[in-house]
């Protein structure tokens, strides 16, 4: 009797998963639209303080929406086992994603982040490089908002471990120290937290569900996320991937 329930249920969450993407796919033209004809007017020298401050929320809002909904799509899927990877698209070298990345964090916001070692030497790693985008970046947005203005570092490194290559995306924030249970809150979030109704999404429920989905996701790919934390060192973002998933 119970396993009837069960699959009437994942019945029940897979549909709200379909639902939700045309939701998404119905919305994202428009709202793409809206931040595009937002974006042309703010280029505009002769519009007003106000104007300008109006049209800047109004691009803030539009992507934040793009993004929620995208997150809440990805979470659900990740707690059904539906995310999909998609590894095959060929070999990248890791040096132009890290770059790419770190070019489109800077287009929104002034970034203080070095970038230790070179990212030459790392030479290509073959994974679904859309997912590992994503990870990277809610990696380093995240840190970036935990810093509060404070310089971060980001380390990439490759290793054999049992003969397998990995790579170690390695982001430390100093000074910034966390105690055990404050980590275990950035990575609890599920779908019966959030809810795409929700007129407002705190920060930190943001952070949270974002960096939930950058563990599951790296989890997926047969790796592992993680952050440490310690007084001499700060707190430590570790995301290791493996070189060919």
């Amino acid at each position: 009797m119970v396993e009837p329930i069960q699959q009437k249920i994942r019945a029940e969450q897979n549909k709200t998963v379909e639902l939700l993407e045309k939701v998404i796919h119905k919305l994202r033209n428009p709202l793409t639209s809206i931040i595009s004809y937002s974006e042309m007017l703010l280029e505009d020298y002769n519009i007003q303080i106000e104007q300008t401050e109006i049209l800047q929320k109004i691009t803030t809002i539009g992507r934040t929406t793009i993004e929620d909904m995208s997150d809440i799509r990805d979470l659900s899927k990740l707690e059904l086992g539906t995310l999909q990877l998609y590894p095959d698209a060929g070999k990248y070298k890791i040096v132009y994603l890290v770059n790419n990345v770190i070019a489109i964090l800077e287009e929104k916001q002034e970034l203080n982040l070095k970038v230790l070692d070179n990212l030459k030497k790392l030479g290509e790693m073959d994974a679904d490089v859309i997912r590992v985008r994503q990870c990277l970046t809610n990696l380093l947005n995240n840190a970036l908002q935990l810093a509060q203005q404070k310089q971060i570092t980001l380390k990439v490194d490759r290793h054999t471990y049992n003969g397998e290559e990995w790579i170690n995306f390695k982001v430390n924030i100093p000074g910034l120290v966390m105690a055990s249970v404050e980590i275990q809150q950035l990575f609890q979030a599920t779908t019966h937290d959030i809810s795409i109704s929700d007129t407002y999404i705190s920060p930190q429920a943001r952070m949270a569900r974002k960096l939930t989905i950058t563990k599951k996701i790296c989890e997926l790919m047969g790796g592992s996320f993680k952050l440490e934390s310690q007084p001499d060192i700060g707190s430590t973002f570790t995301m290791e991937l493996p070189a060919n998933s």
